[in-house]
């Protein structure tokens, strides 16, 4: 750090300035400051809006995975629309409880939904397997201006022992979202 200093005031004499060591750390932390302020985070401001529009739709798998669609309006109205292997068939509504849409936006933060792809089906997407058979999920997102719609297919999965879908955030986020939600009362697990 001393050499980068040294450096600065090196290039601050050859235009005729002077400055001290004291006045360099200044300078020094008001370009860094600067620098965090404008790159910031390059989805959205976080912590700023209290509502959020989700599409959630989970796809048929070779098996019995439940296929639904869930729909979460920034109002707090949600609609399940339960099509195979759930125990409600067909369109149910209902509303949000209390601090369920800050625990929704909180999630969405935590899996930095912004930053990530548009599609992970397969390798060409960075998958590093895929399997065939497994379901999809595709969660559509708006929180204040920013937008992502991901295509999720479960067959892309992470190297290793056991069934482990392909970033491990995003398949979090869907999770939390039904458990947010309470969709088990819908698919019947």
């Amino acid at each position: 750090m001393a050499n980068e200093i040294a450096a600065m005031g090196r290039g601050l004499k050859s235009f005729g300035m002077r400055i001290s060591k004291s006045k360099s750390w200044s300078l020094i932390l008001t370009a860094v400051s600067l620098a965090v302020l404008m790159t910031g985070c390059p989805g959205r401001p976080t912590g700023q809006e209290t509502e959020a529009s989700i599409q959630m739709e989970r796809t048929a798998c070779y098996g019995k995975c439940p296929v639904y669609t869930l729909s979460i309006e920034p109002n707090g109205k949600v609609t399940f629309d339960g099509k195979q292997f759930t125990e409600t068939l067909g369109k149910v509504e209902s509303k949000l409880e209390d601090g369920k849409m800050a625990q929704l936006i909180a999630a969405i933060d935590k899996a930095d939904y912004f930053a990530l792809n548009s599609s992970y089906v397969d390798e060409s997407d960075g998958c590093p397997i895929t399997a065939t058979d497994s379901p999809s999920v595709n969660l559509k997102i708006r929180l204040g201006s920013s937008e992502n719609s991901i295509r999720h297919y479960h067959g892309c999965m992470e190297k290793g022992d056991g069934y482990h879908p392909y970033p491990a955030g995003l398949t979090e986020l869907e999770k939390r979202i039904d458990e947010i939600v309470g969709t088990s009362r819908w698919i019947g697990k």
